[in-house]
């Protein structure tokens, strides 16, 4: 038996936990919209959080982002808004002022290999082989300091808030228990230690430590 439209769509998103974004790991549009078949159309994922976990959405009606991330699904960052209101919250959220991401003329990636670069757990150096960009540039996609607007990442320099050493960092990052025994010995979230796995969080310790290793 096929799987219902619900499981189907808890499959294609990831809790982001600092912002709280559900980011969808599907397929996107060019604006960086998640979409999902339904009855053998593309629909936009946000539309389908909307149904799913809230109610039908009216004729001419749009669903808008609170948060201004086009993967998030996450129906509590979800709003209805007519066209006049999406105009109204695009040009709020100054998202007219001056092409982003891939839209940019200068830019090497697009917003699915930016997507790709963000979920993926493989070393900078071979996502930096793979797209043709420096490591320092996948560093700051996984750190949220360039393309946050896509994938929800926000961007904090130093993780100065975090009450792990660098010691605990790297025996995390080696753990190949399951995530939810890692977070209770070291009293931290499961989407912590996810992070730090997938080399979003304390990529300064984990990086330098591979390369050593590299190295020996």
């Amino acid at each position: 038996m096929g799987k219902t439209l619900k499981e189907r769509f808890e499959d294609k998103y990831i809790p982001e936990p600092n912002s709280g974004c559900w980011l969808w790991t599907a397929c996107c549009n060019e604006d960086g919209y998640g979409k999902i078949t339904v009855e053998h159309k593309s629909i936009g994922a946000h539309r389908v959080s909307w149904e799913l976990y809230k109610t039908s959405i009216p004729d001419g009606m749009h669903v808008l982002h609170k948060c201004d991330n086009p993967p998030c699904v996450n129906p509590g960052h979800l709003f209805l808004g007519t066209n006049a209101d999406n105009m109204a919250d695009r040009d709020a959220k100054g998202r007219q002022a001056r092409p982003r991401g891939e839209k940019q003329g200068a830019s090497k990636l697009t917003n699915c290999q930016v997507r790709e670069i963000f979920l993926s757990e493989a070393l900078p150096q071979r996502m930096s082989d793979k797209f043709g960009v420096s490591q320092q540039q996948i560093h700051h996609i996984r750190t949220g300091k360039q393309w946050g607007h896509l994938t929800g990442a926000k961007f904090n320099s130093a993780e100065t808030r975090s009450h792990l050493t660098e010691a605990q960092v790297l025996d995390i990052y080696a753990d190949q228990r399951m995530q939810r025994d890692i977070a209770a010995e070291y009293g931290v979230n499961k989407e912590t230690v996810g992070r730090i796995k997938r080399g979003i969080s304390w990529t300064c310790v984990t990086e330098h430590n591979a390369e050593k290793q590299i190295n020996l």
